[in-house]
């Protein structure tokens, strides 16, 4: 038998991120995607990236074209950040995103560097890690979203070398389904969402009850 006494749950003090950083963007060195089918799979599905206009903030938009039928892996898209872009300071990823009107459940992955060959690049379907660096967002609706997910959000996410990141990935988690969905702005910063004055204050903590003799 044992005695647990003085259980107690706390937490720590939200603390001011500081000063607004956005990693540097250049026209000169914008995110550079490309996408593609599953190939390791007999189901034919499509998975292709273009550019378009209009987005939240006339950035550099892109939009996502994607055809999963049922037994395939479904493809995925893929942008390089440009090493220009410093993210050591950096806290959260930052974009806006717009889908086709039907529910969407996309998966946004994180990845360091890897081979510098394209077909090393590529993902193995069969393998997939979809618990590092990983986060499943669902996404309705026609109308532009922003999206600030903070690092420790993403599996694993203490494991991360920050300076390491250079790829960000996406896929598609549905089976028979096909839909398009718009990026814009993606970027990297250490300022994450306003906290609201909303909350709830509980009562000072109090010594626990004598939990008595334990019958084993």
């Amino acid at each position: 038998s044992f005695t647990v006494d003085n259980v107690t749950i706390g937490g720590y003090n939200y603390e001011d991120p500081g000063e607004v950083y956005v990693s540097e963007r250049t026209e000169e060195e914008p995110l550079n995607w490309y996408a593609w089918s599953d190939t390791e799979s007999e189901k034919l599905d499509s998975f292709t990236v273009s550019k378009v206009d209009n987005g939240i903030v006339n950035n550099d938009p892109v939009q996502l074209i994607y055809d999963r039928p049922v037994g395939s892996y479904g493809g995925q898209a893929r942008a390089k950040i440009p090493t220009s872009w410093d993210l050591m300071d950096t806290k959260y990823i930052s974009f806006w995103a717009k889908g086709d009107g039907s529910e969407q459940i996309i998966t946004l992955r994180l990845d360091q560097d890897k081979s510098t060959t394209h077909k090393d690049q590529k993902s193995n379907f069969k393998k997939r890690e979809f618990e590092r660096w990983s986060i499943d967002l669902t996404i309705t609706g026609t109308d532009w979203k922003h999206y600030v997910i903070p690092y420790a959000k993403f599996g694993y996410g203490d494991t991360m070398h920050k300076n390491r990141i250079r790829y960000i990935n996406i896929f598609n988690r549905l089976e028979d389904k096909r839909g398009t969905l718009t990026l814009d702005d993606i970027c990297f910063t250490n300022v994450g969402e306003p906290i609201e004055d909303q909350y709830i204050t509980h009562e000072p903590l109090k010594d626990s009850a004598p939990i008595g003799e334990v019958t084993t």
